[in-house]
């Protein structure tokens, strides 16, 4: 099958791997899944102890808010500094990106859980959950990252970026943004299904990405970029069913 890329991804991509399989040095041992999913846990690990430090702390919800604001430009800072940096610096810039978005999910999970009671723990299962059927459609060939299958994703993301873009901007100036996006009408219960749609979908080009390179040998060290970009595919499954959640249980 031809390789396609998770170009939705702002991690994978592949002038990143090629820059590293191109290198004049002899590469000694290789990028295993095994290893991606160890280091996927370590940055799990990571996010957790901030992401507490954020639970638990005193703070008011317009504190939260600015740190919420604060942090998730420096994890997007770090999430495009791993494509302009040489890939060993992966090993640095993941781990600080997972004690970044930590602060980040820890707020955002504190007002929702101060909105919703529970709502927080159903969202953490829930995601786990999708990253578990995702993972097996994708193993038994029911969900296959075709090039056409990759097209539509792609454009859904991208058209799902550019839109929350245009919210957030209408909304500094004064235009309130979309309120679709976050009211609990049909209309935004709606969008917020499709969305995690697209996200979980997200997840079958990581792991057509991930594989393609473990075949072609890519080296070990390129492991941390892998599991940054599942990662970042994976907190943004968290968020929207998160949000989706607290939308369902508003309309109770």
């Amino acid at each position: 099958m031809k390789e396609e890329i998770s170009r939705s991804n702002p991690v994978f991509q592949e002038q990143v791997f090629r820059s590293v399989q191109s290198s004049p040095f002899e590469v000694v041992q290789v990028m295993t899944a095994s290893g991606v999913c160890q280091k996927t846990f370590i940055l799990l690990g990571l996010l957790l102890m901030t992401a507490a430090f954020a639970w638990f702390r005193p703070c008011p919800p317009e504190a939260l808010c600015q740190q919420i604001i604060l942090f998730s430009l420096v994890a997007f800072g770090l999430c495009i500094a791993v494509r302009f940096c040489p890939p060993q610096a992966a090993r640095i810039i993941a781990p600080l990106y997972a004690l970044t978005e930590g602060f980040v999910f820890g707020a955002i999970s504190r007002i929702a859980e101060l909105r919703v009671p529970g709502v927080v723990s159903q969202a953490a299962l829930s995601t786990v959950a999708v990253l578990a059927v995702m993972l097996f459609m994708y193993r038994r060939g029911i969900i296959q990252p075709t090039q056409r299958f990759t097209l539509v994703v792609f454009s859904a993301t991208v058209a799902i970026a550019i839109t929350y873009l245009l919210s957030a901007l209408f909304s500094a100036f004064g235009g309130g943004g979309f309120s679709f996006l976050h009211g609990n009408s049909l209309l935004g219960v709606g969008v917020s299904a499709v969305v995690c749609v697209v996200a979980a979908l997200n997840l079958i080009l990581d792991f057509g990405f991930i594989e393609n390179q473990i075949k072609n040998g890519a080296p070990k060290e390129m492991e941390w970029i892998a599991t940054l970009g599942l990662f970042v595919t994976l907190l943004w499954i968290y968020i929207e069913v998160l949000e989706l959640l607290t939308k369902l249980h508003s309309r109770d």
